[in-house]
């Protein structure tokens, strides 16, 4: 006879399990257990920074707190409030009158005199109209 013949058969059960379930159980406590420490020193971390951050720690250099003016030209810091005062700035230069050169007789009219005064004259220029002097002067 072979030897194969003399064997005894295999029990039941032969081919076992393909997996430890205490090893996956294992596995799956100390996941959980990294987790949890992992958060619980997160947490800490983030009181330690918070405490820190209230105790209000030095600048880390000496010149954090130095603020360095930059060279010309330099931004605005106001842009609007600078476009509020050019534009007012404007409307005073264009809706009065005064003086340019009191020597020449050259004075600044509003704009809308101007206009005026060049719908009368046409735009080639020509003879003042009637109550304005060659200099630009009303009479």
């Amino acid at each position: 006879m072979s030897r194969h013949a003399e064997q005894a058969p295999p029990p039941a059960d032969y081919k076992g399990r393909d997996i430890s379930y205490r090893g996956l159980v294992y596995a799956f406590i100390g996941l959980v257990v990294l987790l949890g420490v992992a958060a619980g020193a997160t947490f800490l971390l983030f009181d330690f920074f918070q405490i820190r951050q209230a105790a209000g720690d030095p600048p880390a250099s000496p010149f954090g707190e130095v603020r360095l003016v930059p060279p010309e030209p330099r931004l605005q810091v106001e842009p609007i409030e600078d476009l509020r005062a050019m534009e007012a700035e404007t409307d005073r230069l264009l809706g009065g009158y005064a003086w340019v050169d009191r020597e020449r007789g050259l004075v600044r009219i509003p704009i809308e005199r101007a206009m005026e005064i060049v719908a009368e004259r046409g735009a080639g220029g020509g003879g003042a109209p009637e109550g304005v002097s060659p200099g630009g002067v009303s009479q």
